[in-house]
């Protein structure tokens, strides 16, 4: 599938009295290299228009049933969250099913956390959309998820699943239960929000700092040119964010494809 994700204001209201046909060429041929790669395609269904992406219930899961993320709230197809998500949330309800006797208690827990999560990605899209009139800004700001993400994989890979959790799926999908990444994504994004004509490199500074304790991936390095290569150099730098000592890192390292240490 493939589509336009359009802001409501000015320029919306005027496309949006054009028939979904009109709307996706007019779109389409503001891209050329789009327009390439469309060049053969033939549609299997007529474009359609959906007037409102964002949705969310609010409760997602009950006696003897529950919903997927993508049934239960979805915000934008920015950072791709959706497949990752449901996949997670897939090993959470096997794991219920598993308990057996106590399935309403897993329910509940289930619910619990897909509703945090959803408050979370909200928070943390609101942000992006916030900057997405000035790149500079924007790709700062987007160091958040990429820090988010690399930072849970790692921990997943690595490290042995936190006592209190029992496995790392009950673990808040992209740090939405982590303290230090919860807060510091809702402190970001309402800063983008509420603040106008931000300098793209003091914010880039501010950046760097705030996700200091969770950067293990060498992000907002000036030095790079915004391209991150797989680092595990700088990973091993990095071991005391993962409460691990560079030794430690060097052992575990099959382990992020994967592995036993002993493969």
């Amino acid at each position: 599938s493939a589509g336009f994700v359009i802001e409501r204001g000015p320029w919306w209201n005027v496309q949006r009295t054009m028939n979904p046909d009109e709307l996706w060429s007019d779109m389409l041929y503001a891209y050329p290299s789009l327009v390439d790669q469309f060049a053969d395609a033939s549609p299997v269904t007529e474009p359609q228009v959906v007037p409102l992406l964002q949705r969310a219930v609010g409760k997602t899961a009950g006696s003897n049933w529950a919903m997927l993320p993508h049934g239960a709230a979805f915000w934008s197809p920015m950072f791709s969250t959706g497949i990752a998500w449901s996949l997670v949330a897939v090993e959470r309800l096997a794991q219920v099913l598993e308990d057996g006797p106590a399935l309403e208690d897993g329910l509940s827990r289930y619910d619990a956390l897909l509703r945090d999560e959803t408050q979370y990605l909200e928070k943390l899209i609101a942000g992006a959309y916030a900057t997405r009139s000035d790149f500079d800004v924007f790709v700062e700001y987007a160091m958040l998820y990429f820090a988010a993400a690399s930072f849970a994989e790692t921990s997943q890979r690595l490290l042995a699943a936190p006592a209190n959790e029992g496995h790392w799926c009950w673990d808040g999908f992209l740090g939405a239960r982590d303290p230090v990444l919860r807060d510091l994504v809702a402190a970001t994004s309402k800063r983008v929000r509420e603040a106008l004509g931000l300098e793209a490199a003091d914010f880039a500074v501010e950046i760097k700092r705030g996700i200091e304790r969770r950067n293990v991936a060498g992000l907002s390095e000036r030095a790079r040119n915004r391209l991150y290569p797989v680092d595990l150099d700088e990973l091993i730098r990095k071991a005391d964010l993962l409460g691990l000592s560079a030794e430690e890192i060097r052992i575990q390292l099959p382990r992020l494809r994967g592995l036993g240490n002993d493969d």
